[in-house]
């Protein structure tokens, strides 16, 4: 998989050596992604940007040999959570009854988010 400026995540075969699915993010036109993190059971995509802004994907759906299911990318929120790029996201399973990931940032700020719907923890 990898990350490219005009917003495209891009699946690749590696035992073909060519991309097997790509997918648009929309994050907002001036901004490039720079982070993604699956759950362990991939039903769920979270996207990065330069701006700090991160979108929740269900991919519960998604068939990653058919070309046509992109539709099936269904945003569940998209939340400001730095104020500078996001570098990394984490995703952190079940801990006490919930799922939360982590994100860390260029404004110097690790957060901790509720992965289900997005809410700001620490």
């Amino acid at each position: 998989m990898t990350m490219s400026a005009d917003q495209f995540l891009r699946f690749w075969d590696l035992n073909e050596c060519t991309v097997s699915f790509k997918f648009h993010c929309k994050h907002p036109s001036d901004d490039g992604l720079t982070a993604v993190a699956f759950t362990t059971d991939n039903n769920t995509l979270l996207t990065g940007d330069t701006s700090g802004q991160l979108k929740m994907w269900d991919i519960t759906d998604v068939d990653l040999a058919d070309q046509t299911t992109e539709h099936k990318f269904i945003e569940r929120y998209f939340i400001i959570a730095h104020r500078g790029t996001i570098n990394t996201i984490n995703i952190v399973e079940e801990f006490k009854s919930a799922i939360f990931f982590i994100t860390a940032s260029n404004d110097n700020n690790i957060n901790l988010h509720r992965l289900d719907d997005g809410v700001f923890i620490g």
